[in-house]
């Protein structure tokens, strides 16, 4: 009898995502896998660039020779044989030397690599994003923008946090690519070619990135946009930028608890003991203690637990404005790719893709209701 309502309990669970799923799979756009299939080719030629090679082979040849355990590694993480798999090697080698050593530290002191890096990087820019894309993107950021305000203005809250709320989503914009040199992208090109939006808290920017084009309907790209669009006010900037009482607490407290997903806080076990060791500054600490809810790049360090909680949130806000304000888009695919099961590296500050879509998403009644399922997870409600 436990057996069995445990095995019912995990159908539960499993069921709901498979019902949406099996309606709904992830399919990659046709101009999404030109677009990559352009880059990949591209990111090849670049790095077999006499200038590009020669370092990549000085630096592969360094590490062999030497013995180190990291270029093994390497080599053992891609299925490569040294003794069948030599050009292979060398190939993927220089790939990764150019996304990690070059663009990685872009601009170089070589102005010659970095006209040929401008030059592939418009390249992409101009078969990914033509006219047409990016007045479909906009139009459609725009709708999930005058969406989030409604859905902000229908909240039981004051008047004056309504106020505040809309003024954050109301200076979200939209950042394109227009070249490297002299943009934000120049600092940080590999976000152009390996992401699809990210939020910029310091300009309240959404950046956009060729994986944008992952997401194929109209209801994804809404689902995205509202997502990012609730980072402008998760906790983290939350307390960063407003610095009130936050209004969306029990929000926060119900998606940490264990009848929801269960969102973990930020390891902070190692903080006091990075300070003390000058591995980071007093200016940081301070401002990772005001703030708990944030990462930085430099903490928590790679491997320790980063807080989940605003990516969390962002999925609520989204899953609430695309249920309130644009039930069309429910009959159709508004977040597939969370079907896709995408391993977490350790300390992420993402719950999986499945307790995304069954825990926050799908946890909704409205769409309990369309799907005519039970959800075994608690429904965080404002």
């Amino acid at each position: 009898m436990i057996k069995l309502a445990l095995l019912v309990f995990a159908c539960i669970s499993n069921c709901l995502a498979s019902v949406y799923c099996e309606k709904y799979p992830y399919v990659e756009s046709i101009q999404f896998a030109k677009v990559k299939d352009n880059i990949s080719k591209g990111l090849k030629e670049l790095s077999s660039r006499k200038s590009i090679a020669q370092q990549a082979d000085k630096t592969l040849s360094s590490l062999i020779s030497a013995r180190s355990p990291l270029i093994t590694k390497w080599i053992s993480s891609r299925g490569l044989d040294p003794l069948k798999n030599e050009t292979e090697i060398v190939t993927k080698w220089r790939i990764y030397f150019l996304e990690n050593f070059i663009l990685g530290k872009y601009p170089s002191q070589d102005s010659s690599i970095n006209s040929k890096i401008e030059e592939f990087f418009e390249e992409v820019n101009s078969s990914a994003f033509d006219k047409k894309t990016i007045k479909r993107l906009v139009g459609i950021f725009s709708e999930a923008k005058s969406d989030s305000i409604s859905y902000i203005k229908s909240l039981n809250i004051s008047e004056k946090m309504k106020l505040v709320l809309i003024s954050r989503v109301k200076n979200v914009e939209l950042y394109f690519f227009n070249g490297l040199e002299g943009t934000k992208f120049e600092q940080k090109p590999l976000e152009f070619l390996k992401w699809g939006l990210a939020f910029d808290p310091s300009e309240n920017h959404i950046n956009v990135g060729v994986n944008v084009l992952k997401y194929s309907t109209d209801g994804e790209l809404y689902s995205v946009f509202t997502h990012e669009i609730a980072h402008a006010f998760d906790p983290c900037r939350w307390s960063a930028f407003v610095k009130k009482k936050y209004v969306f607490t029990n929000i926060i407290n119900c998606l940490r608890s264990s009848e929801s997903i269960g969102a973990k806080p930020r390891d902070d076990s190692k903080l006091i003991s990075m300070v003390k060791s000058k591995r980071l500054s007093s200016e940081l600490y301070k401002s990772l203690k005001d703030n708990p809810t944030c990462n930085n790049s430099l903490y928590p360090q790679a491997g320790m637990q980063r807080d989940q909680i605003s990516e969390a949130f962002a999925d609520w806000f989204s899953a609430e404005v695309i249920t309130t304000q644009k039930k069309n888009y429910l009959k159709g695919s508004f977040r597939s790719e969370l079907c896709v099961k995408s391993p977490l590296q350790a300390g992420s500050s993402y719950i999986s893709n499945e307790n995304r879509l069954n825990g926050i998403y799908l946890s909704n009644p409205i769409l309990l209701k369309l799907y005519k399922q039970k959800s075994p997870k608690k429904y965080c409600s404002f």
